[in-house]
């Protein structure tokens, strides 16, 4: 009888892994999707909308990424700033 409750304990150990296995190679297929999805349009927007004369999207987007660097630089000096008074 022992032998048998360790066999179905297997079983269903060995199901289970099987089950979280696919899930979980399901649910990086679905991510990597909405990534894929989202930088697609985000360098359709940037190229569309931000993109200046004669820059690649990856220029544009090189370009916002150091401008947004320097502007929450300023943020941050404003806050400590503020604070400080």
């Amino acid at each position: 009888m022992n032998n048998l409750n360790d066999k179905i304990a297997n079983t269903v150990s060995s199901t289970n892994k099987n089950i979280a296995d696919k899930l979980m190679s399901t649910n990086d297929k679905i991510a990597d999707t909405v990534i894929a999805s989202h930088n697609k349009i985000a360098d359709k927007f940037v190229d569309t909308f931000l993109k200046k004369e004669n820059e690649s999207t990856e220029d544009a987007q090189k370009r916002l990424k150091e401008e947004n660097i320097k502007r929450k630089k300023v943020q941050s000096e404003k806050k400590i700033t503020h604070k400080s008074k």
